[in-house]
Order: C-alpha cells, then structure tokens, then sequence
C-alpha cells in the first residue's frame, strides 16, 4: 500500500485506488466511491496531499452534509495540524459555511449580523445544536403562527408546507416559475399553497429576522449570481474546494460551490450514486451523474473495494444494488484481503421469518444477548435499523423491553449502547453488526414509493442498510402484523429482500477470489430454498450479474461428493473437538476459534449440524 507524506513524514496508508484519487493533479474531479471503500480517509488524504502540495490552509474548504461528519473530519484533521480552530474555519456544513458568509456580508444582503435561526427540530433532534447556532426558534412553531397548523400537514408524499418552501429554494425556482407553480392543477395542494404563500413566509422572517437554513443560502446565491463582483469579493480567495457526499446534493448546493469556484478554484468531490437516499429533501441523484457537465473537464476516479464489510455481506448488497437499471455496470469488488488461511473478514448474514412482530423482535433480542454475552461483542457496536418508526414500533419496544430486563444497555441520552435508528439517520455510520427488521412489502419499499425513481431510491436504500454492517447481518420479517382494530393481516416479503436473498443463494454477485459461499444462513423452520419457493422465486435475473463460478451444492439439494469424514481430513483432534463443542454457536464465532477457510468451515458445520453423530464418531477419544 502506498504511504501518502504530510510534512515531510509518512502520513497515511492508502490502497492503490485512495492515492490515485488523493493525490489528483489539481483539476476538478469525481471520486466515486462505493460504501465501504474508505473515503473519508481518502478525502482527508486529499487535505493533506493539497496542503503539502503548497495550497494555502485559509483558501481551502472542505465541505460535510451533517455536523456529525464535520466533527469526525475535524478530529482527523487535527491529529496532523494541531490547529482546531483555525480547522473549524476551513472544514464545515453547507450550512455553516452560507451562515457564516451572510453574518460576514450582512449589509450588502440587507439583514443583520445578528440574525436568528429558524431550526428543523426534527434536524435539531438527530444532529444537535451546532456551534455556529445563534438562539432562533423553532421553524415549525414560526410555520404554526404564520399559516395556522395544516401548515404541518403533509400530502400523500409525505410533504408539508415548510418541505415545500425547501422544494422551490432547492430548484432554485424563480419568481416567475413559482406564480405559475401556483396556478397550476399539475401539482398538489401543499405545493400550490406553498407558492402562493411562499412570499408571505419570506417577508415575515426578514421582519422576525429569523432565517431558516435554505433561505440563507437561497439569499448567497441569488444576490451573488446577481453581482459577479460581491461573488469575487467573498468567494475568489478558494483554490480548493473538497466536499463530501456529493451524491446528496441539491441544484442549489450545486450552485452554491460553484460561488467557490469563481477565482479560479477547482472542485474534488466524492460520492456514491448506490447510497443517494434523500430524494425527500430534494437531493437528485442526477447531479452526480452529471458532474462533467456541471464541472466542464471533471476527472472520475474509482474507489471500488468494500473495505468495511465481510465479503458475504457484500456479496449480498451488491446483488441488490444491481437491481438499478439506471446505475450501469460500475463493479464493486469483494475484500481480498487475507489472514493466515482464510478471509480476514468472510461475514455473516443471517435471515429469518417470524411469526409475528413479537416473536420478530424476540428472537432479535436473543441475537442480541448472545452477541454480547457470548461473543462478548460490545452492544454499542450493535445496531437495530428500521425504515420507519411507526412500522416498527412493536419490534423495537418488544427489543428494548428484553434488552433492559437482560441489562444490556441501550443508546439513551448519549450513552453508549444498542443503537436504534432509521436506515437514513444511519448514513455514514457502521456497526460490527447490524439488525433489519420488518422488511415486508410497505415499509421497504415504502407504500408511498410509487413511481420508478422512488423505487429506485428505496433500493438504494436497502443497499444503504446492508452495509451499515461490518461483519454480522440479521434479516428479518413477521408473517403477520395487527390491524389497528387488533385483528392479524398477513403480509409479504419485502421483494427487494426476495431478489436478494435469492441471488446470493445462487451465487450471483459473489465472484471475485472463488467466494465459497452457500448463501444466507436460515434460522427457522423449512429452508431457505423451500422459502423462496413460497414467495415464487428461486432465482432473479437481473442485468449485469454474472456468476463466474459454477452454483454450488445448497441445502435441501443433493448431498454434497464430499462426506463430513472427507472434509475433516487434515484436521487435528485439537479442531475437531472444537467444533463439537462449540457446533451450536455462530459461523463468525467458530472461525474466530477454528481458523479455517470460511467456505470449508461453513461445509463442515452444515454437515456436521445434520449429523452430529457422525461428528462425534470421528472425535478422536
């Protein structure tokens, strides 16, 4: 691996791919990067190589989407420059770095240095109070007093009045288009309100002097584009421009780093079109497939090695991601990397039908109970995602409830422990293992995703859960689930979880090394195949899958050439006894004691969990 040198000594280890990216020639440029390939490192080696390069630190700006990324790069950041504050001016949201423009520039915008904040508090719950907050209000209770409480309501998409004020900043729509948004019977209640009442909700915050989020950066924008001289006053000092998760972006975030640029600046920017998962606020996935247009003689760069999750987990998520017409055949390969005999990070995943939502989040907890007992895997290395709250409900509680009485501590109030979470708020986090459950047709995909690009986007969604995990997944799903009025409904599958499971029972996707996999393990009654049966698939073909090696024998087949007593040979009696011992214990826990190759081993389990008087025949006495 090649050594990446910051002040004159070795700096960084980076892989092939990350040093090519990070040390660019200095041009406007794409890294594209799949989940798990290692590009926040990338990205603070792009600081670093920049910095050493003789960029100016005071022209340099490296842009987040969340404070919680902007402290992690703050933290990386300075173990090499040892100056927070000065970093603290330099590395920032998108919000902070429009906030901390217009408080600058307030005379020539028309507002007051002073100015207030509007604050999303649903944002403020999930991401805290930043430093650069003044004291404000809250947006919703503005929005309440302003229009009254349908102002809260939301369509059949889920948006409301102030999501629709965010929807026409964000298309940077003018004043034009928004008269003719308002008469118009093409769109629905919200977004005509919010046309026809947008003016209103500018002109009382300009009177409150309270600004939300978008309308700061709306304003930089506007009056920028407006002035080319007051952009070069405020921007023209910025050679370099690095932001993160460019796959999130809005037309008008767009807009905005391209104030950055008018001084000649260029723009490094990384990103992954898999994990575009904030359509609801208004990102577009089209921007990053449109960057060379946007950013005229860009350069793409690839990092596309999973570095983060085991190869089984991979495996699977990437069998899903294919799915996406619309994505091409961009690869994402498997983790080669090795330790003595076998993978250094094979993976598990694990699937399992329950009967109910009870009995679902009953057996997550027993999951969870033997991971930290057993294992003794710390819980706050431990996550349970879910689509949404409200479908989930009964599975969390039933966790939580088992979970406090077996004094496993949970994520409260800052303390460290199972974490429960959203798939979204989960984004750019990871966890040794990973829980999903509820995955029935409804929640994921959502009801409400009823055209292609909502689809396409609660694929990449699943695809974003998949890979939370480093080296354990638990799927799950119930039969049935109550009513409001208490009566049982059954339900289905969820099909993205169908197409996935079937295709990394077969192998698809799994290539790359001679992967030696024999699928999702199935804890419930039946089998795997038998399920899939069920559901009317047994093998999905999708566009750009192609396994490379022949499909391997599977339970519920014909037996495999090899009985246990031939795998075993080259065994010593010290193995051996091991794995009787421990037989009932989970893949990744026998690796970690027999170190074997994964695929040998997970033959011999399943061999040996058929038979466990034959296991015990050839224990040596």
């Amino acid at each position: 691996m090649p050594l990446l040198h910051y002040a004159g000594r070795p700096a960084l280890d980076l892989t092939d791919e990350q040093f090519a990216a990070a040390t660019a020639p200095h041009a406007h440029a794409l890294v594209d990067a799949c989940a798990g390939a290692g590009k926040t490192r990338t990205l603070v080696a792009r600081y670093l190589h920049r910095r050493e390069a003789g960029a100016e630190p005071d022209r340099m700006a490296l842009v987040t989407f969340t404070r919680r990324a902007t402290a992690e790069m703050l933290d990386r950041l300075e173990t090499f420059t040892q100056d927070r504050r000065a970093l603290e001016r330099r590395v920032r949201t998108i919000d902070g770095f429009a906030q901390a423009i217009l408080r600058a520039a307030a005379g020539p915008f028309g507002v007051t240095a002073d100015f207030g904040l509007l604050v999303d508090e649903r944002r403020r719950a999930n991401e805290g109070r930043g430093d650069e907050e003044r004291p404000g209000e809250s947006r919703e209770g503005f929005a309440v007093r302003l229009f009254g409480r349908t102002a809260l309501d939301a369509d059949e998409d889920g948006t409301n009045l102030l999501g629709a004020f965010d929807g026409l900043r964000a298309r940077l729509m003018g004043e034009a288009e928004i008269g003719r948004l308002a008469q118009s019977a093409d769109v629905g209640d919200v977004w005509r309100r919010a046309a026809r009442c947008y003016g209103d909700y500018r002109a009382a915050m300009d009177k409150a002097a309270l600004y939300d989020h978008a309308e700061i950066q709306h304003r930089v924008i506007a009056r920028c584009q407006a002035e080319p001289a007051l952009a070069q006053k405020l921007f023209g000092r910025f050679t370099d421009l690095l932001v993160d998760e460019y796959q999130d972006v809005t037309a008008a975030q767009v807009a905005f780093f391209q104030l950055f640029l008018v001084g000649g600046g260029r723009l490094w920017a990384v990103g992954d079109e898999d994990q575009a998962i904030f359509g609801f606020r208004h990102a577009e996935v089209e921007r990053i497939r449109r960057f060379g247009r946007d950013f005229p003689g860009a350069r793409t760069y690839r990092l596309g090695t999973n570095l983060r999750c085991g190869r089984a987990i991979t495996g699977l998520a990437r069998a899903v991601i294919a799915g996406d017409r619309r994505r091409g055949t961009r690869p994402i390969a498997l983790d080669e990397r090795r330790d003595g005999d076998g993978w250094l990070n094979p993976g598990q995943v694990v699937a399992h039908e329950a009967e109910d939502a009870e009995a679902e989040g009953r057996w997550i907890a027993r999951r969870i109970a033997r991971l930290v007992d057993e294992e003794e895997l710390p819980p706050e290395r431990i996550a349970v995602l879910y689509r949404a709250r409200p479908a989930a409900e009964t599975v969390i509680e039933t966790v939580r409830a088992a979970l406090r009485r077996q004094r496993i501590p949970i994520e409260d109030s800052d303390k460290p422990g199972v974490a429960f979470r959203t798939i979204h708020e989960s984004k750019g986090l990871e966890f040794e293992a990973v829980f999903l459950p509820g995955l029935v047709l409804g929640a994921l995909p959502h009801y409400r995703a009823t055209d292609a690009a909502a689809r396409a986007e609660e694929r990449r969604l699943f695809y974003v859960a998949l890979t939370r995990a480093e080296t354990r997944l638990h799927l799950s799903w119930p039969r049935c689930r109550m009513k409001r009025n208490g009566d049982p409904e059954a339900v289905r599958p969820s099909p993205l979880l169908v197409e996935g499971l079937a295709a990394a029972l077969d192998g698809d996707g799994l290539d790359s090394g001679g992967l030696e996999w024999d699928g999702p393990e199935w804890d419930g009654p039946g089998s795997l195949d038998g399920w899939l049966a069920r559901q009317g698939s047994r093998r999905i073909a999708r566009p750009g899958l192609q396994a490379t090696a022949p499909v391997r024998p599977k339970a519920g087949r014909p037996q495999p050439a090899k009985s246990l007593e031939e795998w075993l040979v080259g065994w010593s009696p010290a193995e051996i006894a091991l794995l009787d011992e421990h037989l009932g214990r989970s893949l990744a826990t026998l690796q970690g004691l027999i170190q074997r190759p994964y695929g040998e081993l997970t033959r011999v389990v399943t061999l040996a969990r058929a038979d466990r008087a034959a296991l015990r025949a050839l224990r040596p006495s």
